[in-house]
């Protein structure tokens, strides 16, 4: 799922942030192949994973704590290959987002308005930006690897954790990074992104592991702290009801608006 860009926004977290940090060093010096070769194996078989999935569905349910306040979010997640995405915003407002390799649809039931952009006239990088900053707000940050090419450009070393026994540190610099993998399970389990001061900008730690389907394991927990110039921000991400490979209807993808929602074409 990560051959399109519509489906790197969705899925890929901490693709974008890990593009940004990555690509405001200097090089470091190149690992050995054997290295190299084995985070590869890692990191790629992450996202592989993913990417064999012809469905996939959860609930998230997000509260953000900052010096200054704590939110809390609600949204219904659903995908289908090669390109399909519902995204329902539950909490603070109704909101759902469409996304289908032709059209983005954003829709306020609230007050019966809808913009619905066609994708298919854009070139790839406007329709990339387009889609990823619509979801870059529902980004499971921790729940993928993201970037795995930035990261082996610039790994240095592979190294053995004992949480839980055969877990592997990928590591890199340039700026630094740390990639807790599980490969047995093919999770992340500990994502930490610093910046090129050496300031840590992002960590985050998964837990309470389920198989929601055969071979197919998720965190039910992700927790996120973001490093910030005002002070240290918190995300804890629950996720429930993950749904791998069931039927989706695919009714649940398109736009029939009817007479009384306001639709503005883009």
């Amino acid at each position: 799922m990560t051959s399109k860009p519509w489906e790197r926004g969705a899925l890929a977290f901490p693709a974008l942030g890990l593009l940004v940090l990555l690509s405001c060093a200097a090089r470091a010096e190149p690992a050995p192949p054997g290295v190299v070769a084995c985070a590869e194996q890692l990191l790629s078989g992450v996202e592989r994973r993913f990417e064999a999935m012809q469905t996939l569905q959860y609930t998230v349910e997000r509260t953000t704590q900052s010096a200054r306040q704590q939110s809390q979010e609600r949204w219904l997640f659903r995908y289908r290959k090669p390109g399909d995405m519902r995204i329902d915003y539950q909490s603070p407002q109704d909101r759902v987002i469409l996304i289908t390799p032709a059209s983005l649809v954003e829709y306020l039931p609230g007050v019966r308005k809808a913009l619905r952009t066609d994708l298919a006239r854009l070139p790839a990088a406007e329709r990339s930006a387009r889609v990823g900053g619509v979801l870059a707000h529902v980004a499971v940050e921790g729940l993928r690897v993201g970037a795995v090419g930035a990261m082996l450009a610039r790994v240095q070393r592979v190294t053995p954790d004992a949480r839980p026994a055969g877990a592997q540190w990928v590591e890199g610099e340039g700026p630094r990074f740390r990639v807790l993998v599980d490969p047995a399970r093919q999770l992340v389990l500990v994502t930490e992104l610093w910046d090129a001061r050496g300031e840590l900008k992002l960590r985050t730690a998964a837990d309470d592991f389920v198989e929601a389907a055969p071979g197919q394991w998720f965190p039910q927990r992700i927790t996120a702290v973001y490093g910030r110039a005002e002070g240290a921000v918190t995300s804890t991400v629950r996720l429930s009801d993950i749904r791998v490979n069931a039927a989706v209807d695919p009714a649940l993808f398109e736009f029939v608006p009817d007479k009384k929602v306001t639709l503005r074409e883009r």
